[in-house]
C-alpha cells in the first residue's frame, strides 16, 4: 500500500548545558507524492542505525505523525544532556539526513522544549493506547508501520519508537520493580474527539500493536496498560520480578485495596 500523501520528515534536536538547560529546533524535510512511503522508510532505516552508536547522554526518538495541515510526517527527535558544542556534534548526521525544507536554530529555555508538542495532545481528546518491546526495527516491519500509518483514521494518531540506551541497560532486570532493561519501545497512540467513531480508531491502534508481535520481546511499560489488558499482559509489565511483587502485595495489601489499575494480585 503507497500512499500519495506527502510525508515530512522533522528532526527536533534539544541539548543541555551545564549551566542552564536550552533546546535547539533543527531541520524540517519535506518529500512529495509518490515518494511519500520510500522517504518514510528510509528515514525509520537512517533512525535505526543511527540510534545504535549514539553515546549515554543521547535521547533519540522517532515517529509517524500527522501536521497540522493534513501531511503526514516521519520525526526524529533527540534530546543532548551535556555541553551545546559536543550536542551539535553528536547530532550531526541527524541534520545531514535529508534535503531540508526549514532549519529553525537556537536555544530553548527547557519549559519550551518541554511544550513543544502539547498541542498536538490537547486535554478532552479519547485515547486508546497499545504498546510493546520490540528486538529491531527490521525492514519489514518498517514496511508494515508506514503502511498502518498511511490508514490511520485521525491525524492526531501517532506511532513512536524509542530504544532503551545508557544507563538504564546497565541495571540488573531483578534490581528494581521494573525489568525492561533493553530493546526498543514501540507505541501505537489513537487519539480522537468522536466517541461515535471509537470502533474504528480503537480497532487501528490494536492492529498496528499486532504488526508488532513478529518483533516482540514481550513485556510492556505498565503506564501504557489498558483497562482492557489480560493478565498475562500485567504480568509482562513485571517480568520475572512479578512473583516477588506478589509477595510484596500480600505483605502490605493482602486485601488488594489498591486494585483500580494494572494490578498485581497478592500472592
Amino acid at each position: 500500500m503507497r500512499s500519495s500523501e506527502p510525508v515530512q520528515i522533522v528532526a527536533v534536536q534539544t541539548f543541555v548545558d551545564a549551566q542552564r538547560i536550552v533546546g535547539v529546533v533543527g531541520a524540517v524535510v519535506a518529500y512529495e507524492n509518490g515518494g511519500a512511503l520510500d522517504r518514510g522508510v528510509d528515514m525509520l532505516k537512517f533512525y535505526r542505525e543511527f540510534a545504535k552508536s549514539v553515546p549515554d547522554e543521547l535521547t533519540t526518538v522517532a515517529a509517524l505523525l500527522t501536521s497540522p495541515d493534513g501531511h503526514k510526517m516521519a520525526a526524529m527527535g533527540v534530546a543532548y544532556c551535556g555541553p551545546i558544542e559536543d550536542g551539535a556534534r553528536a547530532v550531526r548526521a541527524v541534520k545531514e539526513f535529508g534535503t531540508p525544507a526549514m532549519d529553525v536554530i537556537g536555544p530553548l529555555p527547557y519549559v519550551a522544549q518541554q511544550s513543544l508538542f502539547k498541542d498536538g495532545f490537547p486535554p478532552g481528546l479519547l485515547n486508546y493506547w497499545k504498546a510493546d518491546f520490540i528486538r529491531e526495527l527490521t525492514d519489514s516491519y518498517i514496511d508494515a508501520a508506514v503502511n498502518h500509518y498511511n490508514v490511520a483514521p485521525s491525524p492526531r494518531s501517532v506511532m513512536l519508537w524509542f530504544p532503551l540506551s545508557g544507563a538504564v541497560t546497565r541495571v540488573a532486570p531483578d534490581a528494581t520493580a521494573y525489568p525492561h532493561r533493553s530493546g526498543i519501545h514501540a507505541g501505537v497512540y489513537s487519539l480522537w474527539t468522536d466517541p461515535t467513531e471509537d470502533r474504528q480508531h480503537i480497532a487501528w491502534a490494536r492492529e498496528g500493536f499486532e504488526i508488532m508481535r513478529p518483533v516482540s520481546l514481550g513485556g510492556v511499560y505498565v503506564n501504557e496498560l489498558g483497562l482492557d489488558e489480560s493478565d498475562d499482559r500485567i504480568r509482562s509489565a513485571y517480568g520475572i520480578n512479578y512473583p516477588r511483587l506478589a509477595r510484596l502485595k500480600a505483605k502490605y495489601d493482602p486485601d488488594n485495596l489498591f486494585r483500580l489499575n494494572a494490578n498485581i494480585l497478592p500472592a
